[in-house]
């Protein structure tokens, strides 16, 4: 059985890795919005993005639910999401 302290340090592991590989969180999300937006005509914002991503991971939990990497992407999401709506509502506030 795995242990939830030891998946979430892989979690934050993972996070990590991918910072290095793919920069910082907003930005990225940001720019994935703005691509998003272009493409559907849709006003789409980072946590949208994010959370698009959780949809698909759980979509292919469906077809695979022991997979690993799936499980732990969408924990990594969820935790993305959090982070963004924060900024969000940090920058509504001014």
């Amino acid at each position: 059985m795995v242990k939830v302290d030891a998946a979430l340090r892989e979690c934050a592991d993972i996070f990590e890795q991918r910072a290095k590989e793919y920069g910082p969180i907003e930005p990225s999300f940001t720019r994935a919005a703005i691509f998003a937006s272009l493409l559907t005509g849709l006003d789409i914002t980072a946590a949208h993005v994010a959370r698009v991503l959780i949809a698909v991971k759980l979509s292919r939990l469906s077809y695979q639910p022991g997979h690993e990497d799936s499980m732990v992407d969408a924990s990594v999401y969820l935790q993305i999401v959090r982070a963004l709506v924060a900024a969000e509502d940090e920058g509504s506030d001014q």
